[in-house]
C-alpha cells in the first residue's frame, strides 16, 4: 500500500500515555497528524503494525541518552510489580507517591526509596530521573489494566444481547452487567497521582515540547486536572481567561487506513485545515476573537468530511491556557507554568 508521506490534520503530541490500540490511534488520525508519542526507556512502545502507519505520521520519541537508567532499572520495576501482587490492600498509591516527606511514617516508601539507592551505579540517572521513569510505567500499567477491563465489560455486554432469550425465553430478563458504566466512567486517580505523572512526563520530554505544540489526550481527568492547576495558580480574576469549546468531528476509526488516507486526502475541508492550522499557531495572540473564529471553522471542517463513511463520531474538546500575568510570575507553581500558554485537545466517543 503506498501512503504520503505525512497524513493531513493537526500535528499533535500525545500525552501523557505512550501506549494506544491500533483502533485509538486511528480515532485520533480521523482528524489530528502527524503525530508525536513519548515513550520513557524499556517500556516497549506500542505495535502499530495493526493498523500499518507508513511515513512519518506517527514519531516515536524516548528520554534523553543522558536520562536512561541502566539495565538494572528492568529487575527494579519487576520487584515493584512482584510488590505489588504482594500488597493488593495499598496498590499503587505508595509507588506513586514522589514527595518524600522528612519522617515519612509509611514503610513502603522507604523500601523503594532503599531499593533505588541500593540499585544505582556512580554512572547512573539521577534518583528523581529513576522516580519519573517509575512513576509513568506504573501509571501506563494502570491504564492497561483499565482499558483490559472495559474491553471485559464491553464483551459480557455483549454476550448477554446475544444469549438474551435462549437461557430464558422471558424477554424480561436482563443482562446483570447491562447497566455498568465503563470504568473510565467510575475511574478515579487522586489529584497528588495525576500531579506526579504530569512532572514526570513534562522532566522526561519536556524538551521536546515546542512552544506551539498541541497536547492531545485521550483521557477527560488528565484535562481537567491541567484546567484546575491553572485556574489555581491564575486566580480567580484570571479564570474566564481560559477558552474552551467542544465540537463533533466524524470517527473513522472502523475504516481501513489506506481508506481513512484517502478521505483527508480528497476531502473538500483541506483548505479549511490549513486555516485551522494557522488560526491554533496564534491562537493566544487575540484568545476572545479568535475562539469564534475556531467555532466557525471546526463547523465548516465538520460538515466538510463525508459522514456517510461513518455512523460514529467523537467529541473533543479544545481548551487553552493562557499565559499568567507578568507580576508574580516568579512566584507560580513549576509545573503550572509547563502548561501556560498551552493548547490541549480531548478526544472522547
Amino acid at each position: 500500500m503506498k501512503t504520503p508521506d505525512m497524513i493531513e490534520g493537526l500535528p499533535a503530541s500525545l500525552f501523557p500515555y505512550s501506549h494506544f490500540s491500533g483502533t485509538e490511534i486511528k480515532k485520533i488520525l480521523s482528524l489530528f497528524g502527524p503525530l508525536r508519542l513519548f515513550c520513557p526507556w524499556f517500556m516497549e512502545p506500542p505495535s502499530l503494525q495493526s493498523i500499518n502507519v507508513g511515513g512519518n505520521t506517527i514519531d516515536i520519541q524516548y528520554p534523553l541518552k543522558e536520562m536512561k537508567p541502566e539495565e538494572h532499572f528492568k529487575t527494579l520495576l519487576l520487584e515493584y510489580s512482584r510488590w505489588i501482587r504482594a500488597n493488593q490492600d495499598k496498590g499503587y498509591t505508595e509507588f506513586l507517591r514522589a514527595n518524600q516527606e522528612a519522617g515519612h511514617s509509611e514503610n513502603t516508601t522507604w523500601e523503594i526509596r532503599g531499593m533505588i539507592r541500593n540499585g544505582k551505579r556512580e554512572k547512573s540517572p539521577d534518583y528523581k530521573t529513576l522516580r519519573y521513569h517509575l512513576i509513568l510505567h506504573l501509571a501506563q500499567d494502570m491504564e492497561n489494566q483499565r482499558r483490559e477491563a472495559d474491553r471485559m465489560l464491553t464483551s459480557l455486554k455483549e454476550k448477554g444481547i446475544l444469549f438474551k432469550g435462549i437461557i430464558d425465553e422471558s424477554d424480561d430478563v436482563q443482562n446483570p452487567v447491562e447497566d455498568l458504566p465503563s470504568f473510565e466512567s467510575d475511574f478515579f486517580m487522586p489529584e497528588r497521582h495525576l500531579r506526579h505523572i504530569f512532572e514526570a512526563w513534562f522532566a522526561l520530554f519536556g524538551v521536546y515540547i515546542r512552544e506551539d505544540d498541541l497536547l492531545l489526550t485521550l483521557n477527560r481527568h488528565f484535562m481537567n486536572y491541567a484546567e484546575e492547576l491553572w485556574k489555581k495558580e491564575g486566580g480567580e480574576t484570571q479564570v474566564d481567561g481560559i477558552s474552551s469549546l467542544q465540537f463533533r468531528f466524524p470517527d473513522f476509526s472502523h475504516l481501513p487506513l489506506e481508506d481513512l488516507y484517502e478521505i483527508k486526502r480528497t476531502s473538500s475541508g483541506n483548505n479549511t485545515m490549513r486555516e485551522l492550522r494557522d488560526l491554533l499557531l496564534s491562537f493566544g495572540d487575540d484568545p476572545i476573537h479568535n475562539l469564534p473564529r475556531l467555532e466557525k471553522m471546526t463547523t465548516n471542517l465538520e460538515k466538510s468530511y463525508p459522514h456517510k463513511k461513518t455512523e460514529n463520531s467523537l467529541k473533543i474538546t479544545f481548551k487553552y491556557l493562557p499565559p499568567f500575568p507578568e507580576a508574580g510570575y516568579h512566584e507560580h507553581d513549576s509545573l503550572s507554568i509547563c502548561l501556560e500558554n498551552r493548547i490541549l485537545f480531548l478526544i472522547e466517543e
